[in-house]
């Protein structure tokens, strides 16, 4: 018989055996009572059956957009002369708005009204416990413009 193809088979059977038996024992493991997969972490998840429900609850009054006048809207004072849509606060990991020194801080995408072509990401705070409208002050972009043509960015580089 020849060496090298008896190596050869050898190998392969070997490698299968490794394969099949290191397989089997954790095929035998023993199951555990914990079910992290049922963990919630604190908070709430959408299954695709809550998804399935969306349309019937769209008649229970529970789950309808409230009327409001939208005449009483007031726009933030800081940010005057940018149309704001889109925010998102900065949050803690379980969720909740997060205190970061002493402020709420949150981003938007704004800009312009006039030029569509405008738009970047604001970021907007106000101090904790204040809770007028005009107490929100706007800290401006939180990219330049001109970040996007910069192909050697220090952080995204490597990405």
């Amino acid at each position: 018989m020849n060496i090298k193809k008896f190596a050869k088979q050898a190998t392969v059977l070997t490698f299968t055996t490794a394969l099949l038996a290191g397989g089997a024992t954790q095929a035998f493991a023993k199951e555990t009572n914990q079910k992290p997969y049922k963990e919630t972490y604190g908070i709430s998840h959408i299954t695709r059956h809550d998804m399935l429900q969306i349309p019937e609850q769209q008649k229970n009054e529970k789950y309808q957009v409230p009327e409001f006048d939208s005449s009483t809207i007031k726009n933030i004072s800081s940010a005057k002369g940018l149309d704001v849509w889109d925010s998102w606060p900065l949050q803690n990991a379980d969720g909740t708005v997060a205190n970061y020194h002493g402020y709420h801080i949150v981003f938007a995408l704004a800009g312009d009204p006039k030029n569509a072509d405008d738009t970047s990401i604001y970021m907007f705070y106000q101090k904790v416990g204040e809770t007028s409208i005009d107490s929100w002050k706007n800290a401006g972009r939180v990219f330049k413009d001109s970040d996007k043509f910069d192909a050697n960015d220090s952080i995204l580089k490597d990405q």
